[in-house]
């Protein structure tokens, strides 16, 4: 016997035997899956592979009642499902963000004076860091001025002297940190500004 003809004599004895098989009258549920070396299976009964490879069951006369997603597809299709819900969060909150925004302003000029205002409140606090780190700052020359005063004769700076050089030290620190945050301030107020009027154009067309 040749090696196409054997083939073929395989062919309808599987087609056979799942026509049989739908024509059982027992009542039992028919599935077909596929094993992990590609081979194509039918049974009353689905092994625990099945929930890897995914399987269909069948009804009466062979069609697919009945579908079971392979491991690869549900990975697909949750995958497919995370971005679609990233989508519409992105979009749903860049409508609330555009309702506010036309809520809040009427004009270009409205935002141009609410980001002067933004800034004037920034730069405030600057000056008022500089004025202060000035006044440390002569404070400091002096104290460390009398704590030289005690080196020079020989004796120890006194703890009062160490302290609030150890304070003037740490408020400088805290009012360059102030500086450098309304800086910073400064440069995301006008970039979000500058945003928000970019918007407002498009929206209203203006």
């Amino acid at each position: 016997m040749g090696f196409r003809h054997f083939s073929l004599v395989c062919c309808v004895l599987s087609l056979g035997v799942t026509q049989l098989a739908l024509a059982d009258g027992s009542g039992k549920k028919l599935y077909r899956w596929v094993d992990d070396k590609g081979q194509v299976h039918y049974g009353d009964t689905l092994p625990a592979t099945a929930g890897i490879s995914g399987s269909e069951e069948l009804g009466k006369s062979g069609q697919v009642m009945k579908r079971s997603e392979s491991l690869a597809e549900r990975k697909v299709r949750v995958a497919e499902e995370v971005e679609a819900a990233r989508i519409k969060k992105e979009k749903d909150e860049q409508n609330r963000l555009d309702q506010a925004l036309l809520g809040t302003y009427t004009s270009e000029k409205e935002i141009d004076l609410a980001r002067d205002r933004a800034l004037e409140f920034h730069q405030m606090a600057i000056n008022s860091a500089h004025i202060r780190m000035t006044q440390v700052v002569v404070n400091q020359k002096e104290v460390n001025a009398n704590a030289d005063a005690f080196v020079k004769r020989g004796k120890e700076v006194p703890a009062y002297l160490k302290n609030q050089i150890d304070a003037n030290q740490s408020e400088l620190d805290s009012l360059n940190r102030i500086i450098k945050a309304n800086q910073e301030a400064l440069i995301g107020v006008r970039e979000k500004y500058d945003a928000d009027k970019a918007r407002y154009r498009e929206l209203t067309g203006r």
